[in-house]
């Protein structure tokens, strides 16, 4: 989840202040941006809508 490391609105955001924001743990949110868990659609769509974020930002063009 490259898009939430690089993005500069997140930056002022402790994890846990964030955790609480998306509603996903502190140690999910480790492993998804470690690349060492997975996320489902049905789980990232409300996360996504939390955030003001669409697919497209959080994945980018597909093709590359």
């Amino acid at each position: 989840m490259d898009f939430l490391t690089n993005c500069d609105r997140w930056c002022e955001v402790s994890s846990g202040q964030f955790s609480k924001i998306t509603g996903l743990t502190p140690s999910t949110l480790f492993r998804l941006e470690q690349c060492e868990q997975t996320i489902t659609l049905r789980r990232l769509e409300p996360v996504q809508r939390k955030l003001k974020v669409t697919l497209w930002d959080v994945f980018g063009d597909a093709k590359r």
